[in-house]
Order: C-alpha cells, then structure tokens, then sequence
C-alpha cells in the first residue's frame, strides 16, 4: 500500500539544499574549521578533473513524526561523460523517480509517481541541469553536490552559502577510514565522509531536510509538522572515472503509458479540467453509494451525526491511525485543503481507526495537530464501509453520495482533491466504473450470497467470514453447513494446523494489532497481539511436528514475528519494517520464511530465525512473497511487485535464481492476495481493481482470469474429486470457478 510517497519530498529538499552550494550568496564569513580546507579542496579538485565517471548508491530516506518513524531505500546508477550526456536511474522500483537521462541532444525526466515526464533539449553541461528551477527535475536529482565539482571554481562552488564547517574526524564507512565532515547552510545541515589518501572518494553523504521539507509548504507549514525530522542518506559504491560509458547507457524511453508535460510552467498556468472521474485509482464499491448513516463519538465530548449534513453540505472523511505512518503524511496536508473549503459549504471529520480515546488525545498533542477527530474503536464502521487500508479518504456530496475515494498516500491524491471538491460542489458526478466479473477460462461452479470478507478452506469445508462478524461454513457445493461468531470487524483468514489432524482458522484485520486463532467449531484457542499493524500472515509446519508454527508481517517497525501452533513467541526479527508479504516452507530442502519488507528484496531466515543472504528478484521491487509447487517439478519461491510501468511476477529456484517473469498488468497495479492451489501448479492471485488470475508456476503463464470482481478480492482453494475449486469474494457473495481442463 505505502510504497514510497515520502521520498518524492525528500528528494526535492535534497536538491534544493545541496544546489545552494551553486546558488546562495554566504551572508557572512563562514565560520570553517582549518582541516576543513584540505579536504574540501581535495575532493573538489579531484572530481572537477573527471571527463567521465560512474557510481552506484543506495538511498535511504527517513521521516520522524511523534511515535512514527518511516524508512524508504532505493538503489540508483549514475553515468556522466562530460559535457553534458549523463543518466540517473533508480535500479529497484516501487518509489517515485525512474530516470533523468540526457544523451547529450535529448534530455527526459521521468517521474514513476506521477507517470509523467518531460521532454527537452539537452543542457549545454550538466550543472545546468542540476541547479534547474523545475519542481520534477530538482524531485529526481538529488547530485547537487556533484554539480559544484563541475564548476571553474568547484571549492568556491562547494562551499558558497556555507556558514559552518566543522572536521568531526576520522570515522569508517564499512571497512574504509573516511574524513568526516559536516557543513551549515541557512537551510539545514549537511555531511560528507571523503575517503583518506590519495583517492579522495566522496562515500557517503547525509543530509537534514526538515527546513527545506517545511518550506515547500505556503503560506506556511502545518503546524501537526513542527516537529518532523527528515534525513537522506547516500552511500557511493563502485566509482569508476574516465572510462566514458557506452552510448546505451544515456538512452531511455519513457513507458508508453506515462503522460507528457511540456514545462512546468505550463502545467501551473494551464490547471487539468476535471477528467472523467479526475482520478487514476483503483474503483471503489464505496462510490456511487450513500454515506454510511452513523454517529461517532467526537474526541473532547459530543458526537457527529452524518444524516444531519445530508441536504446541507458535502463531507470529507479522513480514516487513519496514530500507527499509520502514511496517515501521518497525508493528514496534515488533507487537513490544509479541507480548511480552504470550509467556507464554501464543506464540512471535515477525521475517523481514527481502533484506537482509544486517551492513545488519540495524547497522540494529538504530542504532534500538535488540530483536527475534529471522530472514534471508530471497535473498528465496526471499517468493517461495515469494507475498508482495509489506511489512510482512506471519501469525499461525499451533499445529497449524501460518496464520490471520490482514496486510498493510501501520494502527493496526487493531494493534487486532486480541489478539483474533485469543485466538482462535487458544482453537482458534476463522475462517471462510475463498473464492477461486473467477466470470466475468461474459468466456468462458474455456483455462488454464496452474503457480503464475505475473508475466505478460507480446510479439508472439505469452506470458512467465509462475513462482514457482520460470523463464520459460514460451507460444503463443497457451496451448501451452508453451519455458522459461528468470530470477532472481527471485516477480517481475513488463514487455514492452518493446530496438530496433524486438527484444522486451525487464523483471522486477522488488515493493519489490525492482532491475529486470533479458532478451531473449526469457532472456539478460540488464542490472541496474539502488540504490533504496530498486521500485513499477513501465513503458516507452515516449520518443526516437522504436525503443527503450523504462524509467521506474521508486521507494519511499520514491528518487524516480523513467528509463532508456535499454541501462539506461543518464537523468535522475532525487528530489523525489517513494514513487512508486506510472508511465507513459509520448504524450497531447498529445508524449512524456512521468507518476507518481503520496505527494501524491496526477500529476506530468507531458517526455522530457528537465523538471516539468510537476500535474494534480490532482478528489477522487480517485491512486496509479495509465496511459495507454489511447480507441478512435476520442484516448489519455487514466487514475488511479486512493481517492474518499471507495470506489476510482474517471478519463479525463483532455491538459489536464488529466475526461473521465469510474467507481467500481470499493463499499467500500475498492485497484488492484494495471492494463494497457491492444491495438488496442481498453479497460483491464485487477486489484483486491487478486482481481478483475478490463476497462473501456471510450471510454465509461466496465465491459465484463467476474471476481471470486475470487486474493488478488492479475496481468494482461496478447496481441494476435490475433480480439481481444486478457485474460490472468490469481495465484500459480496462468495463465487466458486473451476479451471477447465486443458
């Protein structure tokens, strides 16, 4: 869900601070340490004499909010010949910045998080391009510092606008004894460590973005974040010099469904009319359709009615959670543009999610944030709007009719938002898409009707957990068979083991703080909880006893935790945050988990937790992870995740290696569930929009699909006579397909 809206901001304020060595005027004579000179002259002079070079580097961008704490790293190329031919590309997607490429007549900026790029001639040097004005070059270039090696005076270049500089002394960078220095602009901090002798290599650098980070924001910042501490830290690897690259390496080609800007200046002066639906996300069930009629205790007494605005005024709702790091971005710039609607008839509330009152008011005043902040505690509202991903923001006319939803953070939701509010204030509704399945391989075996969230089987019977909060049971044939409580508000299931013989149901809420496990009968056998918010779980017999040890993926920096059958602790990892996907199992012979976090690789650890070296799947940027039987052929591990312009799956072997990739969409898209079949080679993965597809893991390729099922499915198998039953659900009725035989 979060994948990486934070660094487009750190990014620009990385630029905007680094390129003032080149632009700001020194108000007065700095004040620099005597072993600073040196130093600082040295590695000026060195790479000022470069014609050529290329580095590699890994980028970590960190936000610190209150309790809230967010970490996004990426591994980028930079490739330069001079004068003016050079390419930064971020290797691993899934955060915002793909390419700035000039091949010395045709220079393109292309952005991943907007899908937009621009086109123009090439600058006469590079500098040129790194001290631009434009908003989408400065986002995606964060070498300002190199820029002022390229200058005729890269010292006087590096050090213009500097008021302090201070030698902090000789520390390493991994095995190598490094310079350390830090250096003061009116605009923050920021530090180099300069490789000792004669190949003075700059091989990390960090800079303190919260002052530039806060003056993006006009007339002024929110006050929610006065206390935000923003970093970027860069570590160079592999320079190379003089070797002027291959022609290959300045070529690039924006994906052909990216749109074009011509400046940005245009962009400003020439606002987009309000499109079509004015929104590039996902469908929701929820538009098109009343607001929910509720009244919510408000944090400080009173309570919010929403019937009483039908008629009167139209409605944002925020839904967030003080453990929420994206909510921490989005909130405060919501709040802003919900502040300027106010007087023309728009009426906010926020809706913290599964938290009391005391953990919101202390939370609020900690982070000095002022909004009306509405109690969903028991999570029922969630549960009863179908809502699993936070934040979430409707916006609801006045006759009551949910028009616009968002889910997650980026900086175009924001974008959008006055357009959309203009629209739903003038009464112009958006057309709908519709959300009706088609099915291309696959033929109905029968339907359920109800309103199912999670969906799991065991043995012979199917678990549908509805939104009310009660299992059904059903038979093969889709026949209720019984039906028993399970507090949950909307959650989703995993079968497992209690023992060999004995079948375990697993419920969790999406970024809920606990997983519980029952018996089929619906007796609950226990609750394990303290976490910042579950992403998944799964379950595998990792001790060869008959029972399922249960591994959970964690939000944020909980990490990622694995159980006994008993839910009993047994080892946990805390070094990995936001964990998106988990699984468990055997693909080399031995049983091990396996997890996909915020890098964007896999992280393999054995049955006793110990890490294993990751497997890095290619270009791919993973935020899914299972393993699947490879039909007459071994189990392989499956990922999924962002490639360039669109979302792909790859088989990996138990070394590592690919064995086959499969794109699975055509544009952005994003896996929210994926499950392997019984006794066949083949993977059920639901795709947010409301597909479905069933992949073959033996040949990689796509066997069956259904498109429209809901904005969002759930999917599982039943094992049978006659080949396993795909089962799918989405907040409605639970559809049971078979895959025809081929």
């Amino acid at each position: 869900m979060f994948r990486g809206p934070i660094s487009f901001a750190f990014l620009v304020a990385f630029c905007a601070l680094t390129r003032q060595s080149c632009l700001a005027a020194a108000a007065a004579a700095p004040a620099i340490d005597p072993q600073v000179e040196p130093v600082g002259r040295a590695v000026a002079d060195f790479y000022h004499r470069a014609h050529a070079l290329t580095v590699r580097m890994s980028v970590r961008t960190e936000a610190k909010l209150a309790d809230t704490t967010d970490q996004i790293s990426r591994e980028q190329t930079f490739a330069y010949d001079s004068p003016n031919r050079f390419a930064l590309l971020t290797v691993a997607e899934g955060v915002p910045g793909s390419a700035v490429v000039s091949d010395g007549k045709r220079f393109v900026v292309y952005s991943a998080l907007l899908n937009r790029y621009e086109e123009k001639a090439a600058p006469a040097r590079f500098v040129d391009a790194a001290i631009d004005d434009d908003s989408l070059v400065n986002g995606l270039f964060p070498l300002g510092i190199l820029a002022s090696f390229f200058e005729k005076d890269p010292y006087a270049a590096l050090m213009e606008g500097v008021t302090a500089a201070r030698d902090l002394g000789v520390e390493k960078v991994g095995a190598v004894e490094c310079a350390h220095l830090a250096f003061t602009q009116e605009q923050g901090r920021w530090e180099i460590w300069v490789q000792r002798g004669p190949t003075p290599l700059i091989l990390r650098e960090k800079v303190d973005a919260e002052k530039v980070v806060l003056a993006q924001f006009s007339p002024a910042p929110p006050e929610g974040l006065a206390n935000l501490k923003a970093s970027i830290t860069i570590d160079f690897h592999d320079w190379t010099f003089d070797q002027p690259p291959a022609a290959a390496a300045f070529a690039f080609q924006p994906p052909s469904s990216a749109k074009k800007s011509e400046t940005a200046e245009t962009a400003a002066a020439e606002p987009e009319a309000v499109p079509e639906a004015d929104t590039e996300e996902e469908p929701s069930e929820l538009v098109g359709k009343p607001q929910p009629d509720l009244t919510l205790p408000l944090v400080g007494g009173g309570e919010v009615r929403l019937s009483d605005l039908k008629g009167k005024k139209a409605v944002i709702l925020d839904l967030w959670a003080t453990w929420c790091g994206p909510c921490m971005q989005s909130l405060p710039l919501v709040t802003e543009v919900a502040k300027r609607y106010r007087d023309k008839g728009v009426e906010f509330y926020t809706i913290n999610a599964g938290e009391d009152e005391d953990t919101v008011t202390a939370f609020l005043k900690k982070a000095k944030l002022e909004f009306p902040v509405t109690l969903d505690e028991d999570g029922k509202l969630m549960a009863s709007l179908g809502i699993e991903i936070l934040p979430q923001t409707l916006i609801i006319d006045k006759a009551g009719i949910v028009q616009y939803v968002h889910s997650g953070f980026s900086p175009e939701t924001i974008e959008r938002m006055p357009r959309q509010l203009d629209a739903v204030l003038a009464g112009k509704v958006p057309p709908r898409p519709a959300l009706n399945a088609t099915l291309k391989g696959l033929e109905r075996a029968w339907d359920a009707p109800g309103k199912f969230g999670g969906v799991a089987a065991a043995g012979s019977e199917i678990y549908a957990l509805n939104v009310k909060g009660a299992c059904q049971v059903l038979d093969g044939a889709g026949k209720a068979v019984r039906e028993f409580p399970i507090e949950s508000h909307g959650g989703l299931l995993r079968a497992a083991h209690l023992s060999a013989d004995a079948p375990m149901l697993l419920c969790f809420d999406p970024w809920g703080a606990e997983v519980k496990a029952f018996d089929a009968k619906g007796v609950q056998l226990w609750t394990y909880g303290g976490g910042e918010g579950v992403n998944d779980v799964c379950a595998a017999d990792l001790k060869g006893d008959g029972g399922d040890e249960v591994v959970i993926g964690y939000n944020g920096s909980t990490g990622l935790h694995v159980l006994s059958s008993q839910g009993k602790l047994v080892w946990k990892n805390a070094k990995l945050t936001n964990v998106a996907h988990v699984a468990a199992g055997s693909v080399s012979g031995s049983p091990e988990v396996f997890a996909v976090s915020a890098r964007g690789d896999v992280t393999p650890f054995d049955a006793a937790g110990n890490k294993k070296p990751e497997i890095q799947p290619g270009s791919l940027f993973a935020d899914m992870v299972r393993l699947a039987p490879g039909g007459a052929g071994p189990v392989r591990l499956v990922v999924g995740g962002a490639v360039d312009d669109h979302e792909a799956i790859a088989a990996l072997d138990a070394n590592g290696q690919k064995v086959w990739d499969l794109a699975i969409t055509d544009g952005k898209g994003h896996i929210d569930a994926a499950v392997p079949a019984p006794g066949r080679p083949w993977l059920a993965l639901a795709l947010r929009g409301g597909k479905v597809l069933v992949v073959d893991i033996e040949h990689g390729s796509i066997l069956a699909e259904s498109a429209g099922e809901a904005a969002r499915a759930e999917v599982a198998w039943l094992a049978g006579d006659k080949g396993p039953l795909l089962l799918v659900t989405g907040r409605g009725d639970l559809h049971a397909y078979r895959v025809p035989a081929k």
